[in-house]
């Protein structure tokens, strides 16, 4: 009797540790938004890009798209949740290149029978969020793009970057790219 409560304690105690470990998340919001390159190349060319909201999608309107989109910083250890707001007329959507997703429903939406997006997409106007565990997501480095209509918006410029540290303090700063591995 004792014994059995010890142990359901013991057991949701585990059930609880192993939830805060899976539940560390780098937290980032991005908008997907049309604007003009000013000087460069591509002066003038209307683009697509992403900008850093900062710590809420309250920072949108004001936040500045680029392409390449803000590089993201995931923490060693952690995984990642990607809050987007999407200013743009087309549904749009994020993926990681690389990093394991859950697979699309039967039913995803579909034009001339080939998939629309490759994951599930933010309509216009609208906001979605987008998450990995530490898992889903090892140490390196990967592409972030739209999985949405991608021979349209990867070119029109919603790509980036994600660095994920490796959880191995042998490399000091700058830590290591992948276990034992200094960038």
């Amino acid at each position: 009797t004792s014994n059995s409560v010890l142990a359901r304690g013991l057991a949701a105690a585990v059930v609880l540790i192993a939830g805060m470990s899976a539940a560390r998340a780098a937290e980032v919001w991005l908008v997907a938004k049309p604007f003009t390159p000013a000087s460069g190349a591509l002066a003038g060319i209307p683009m697509w890009g992403y900008a850093d909201c900062g710590a809420s999608f309250a920072g949108c309107a004001a936040a500045v798209a680029s392409s390449p989109g803000p590089v993201i910083n995931v923490p060693a250890g952690e995984g990642l949740i990607v809050h987007l707001s999407n200013a743009l007329a087309d549904p749009t959507s994020i993926q990681l290149v690389g990093a394991r997703t859950a697979p699309l429903p039967p039913a995803a939406p579909r034009v001339n029978g080939r998939l629309q997006s490759l994951t599930v997409e933010v309509a216009a106007g609208g906001t979605g969020d987008y998450s990995w565990s530490a898992t889903d997501l090892r140490p390196g480095t990967y592409l972030y793009q739209s999985a949405s209509h991608v021979q349209l918006q990867v070119q029109m410029g919603l790509y980036g970057a994600v660095v994920h540290n490796a959880p191995d303090a042998s490399c000091g700063t700058p830590p290591c790219a992948y276990p034992g591995v200094a960038y």
